[in-house]
């Protein structure tokens, strides 16, 4: 009798799928798993360039704060593409590689809540009663050691004693970081020059990549303009004059410095101000000379040609902000 198995004859049996995996090999698509090589060169010219002006400005402005390149990129860059974010953090972990290091304001954070659990249970465990019960207490003690029921008396029905306490005032209005700290007032003035920066290097970074000019430009001239966000009005962290509110500057006019009054716009954020700036030097012919430039000096020389402000000592002035110590400090 001839036998028609494949027994023996060196050809594994296919496994046997379950009704589960065969209902997934039935309704999910197959999966290449591409390259980053493969991802990039599927990319259009003008997508690679946008990327690499994105990584450019990563890597020049990270700090020992900056996080991983994901969290970097979703505060620098939240209005980009998902897909792009991880993207762009792969391919700087790719070829930057960066070791994870605790958000030093997370650990801060977490000491905090570690020492206030811990000062709630040593406060709970040394409670004293209330004066009220205390008192009752005694009295009541004395009366039940007293063989004479006349003599007894009973605090216990006594109203208990009461404190006054008063009603949580407003917070005054301002910006406050993760910890309901204020670190700037109503009108944009920030506390220290430190918690500006952070405010304003993640999106002086987004900005600048749109403008494809040095984040350094835009922070310096924030800066500059603000006296590190210490001479604030209106959330206008620029200058940028136009419909707003009305105050007095000094402006230069040959040579010398005069009173004059001008109406400067307002914003809501610093955000709103840093963006608003980026479209007021791409709606402005004037600016094409620095948008053109291509390394730090020229657009600093760019700049201060192309009459930003009456100051003629401007590009040196952002040039000196640059080049430091403080400066430098902040940024990492």
């Amino acid at each position: 009798m001839q036998n028609d198995s494949v027994q023996g004859l060196g050809v594994n049996p296919r496994p046997q799928l379950n009704a589960m995996q065969k209902f997934k090999l039935a309704v999910m698509p197959k999966r290449e798993t591409k390259s980053l090589s493969q991802v990039l060169d599927e990319l259009s010219d003008t997508e690679r360039q946008r990327l690499e002006s994105y990584a450019k400005m990563l890597l020049m402005t990270a700090s020992p704060s900056s996080g991983d390149y994901k969290a970097q990129i979703q505060r620098m860059y939240p209005r980009l593409d998902s897909g792009l974010q991880l993207l762009l953090a792969q391919l700087l972990q790719e070829i930057e590689p960066r070791e994870i290091a605790p958000d030093p304001l997370i650990k801060r954070h977490n000491d905090k809540m570690r020492y206030f659990d811990e000062l709630e249970a040593v406060i709970a465990m040394n409670k004293p009663k209330p004066v009220a019960d205390s008192i009752s207490a005694t009295f009541n003690q004395t009366a039940s050691d007293s063989n004479s029921s006349d003599n007894s008396i009973d605090f216990s029905e006594r109203g208990s004693v009461q404190i006054d306490i008063p009603a949580t005032t407003e917070k005054p209005k301002g910006r406050y970081d993760q910890f309901s700290t204020l670190i700037a007032d109503a009108d944009g003035n920030y506390a220290n020059k430190a918690a500006f920066m952070k405010q304003l290097e993640p999106v002086a970074a987004e900005v600048s990549g749109q403008l494809g000019i040095d984040p350094r430009i835009v922070m310096a001239q924030a800066i500059l303009e603000t006296g590190y966000g210490s001479k604030v009005k209106g959330k206008n962290y620029f200058g940028i004059k136009g419909k707003g509110q009305a105050f007095t500057t000094h402006e230069e006019v040959d040579g010398l410095m005069v009173k004059q009054k001008d109406e400067f716009r307002t914003y809501d954020s610093l955000e709103d101000s840093v963006r608003d700036y980026g479209l007021f030097l791409q709606q402005n012919k004037r600016y094409r000379p620095l948008l053109e430039a291509k390394t730090l000096d020229e657009q600093i020389v760019a700049l201060a040609g192309s009459g930003y402000a009456t100051d003629s000592k401007y590009g040196d002035k952002i040039r000196g902000i640059i080049k430091g110590k403080t400066f430098k400090e902040l940024i990492g």
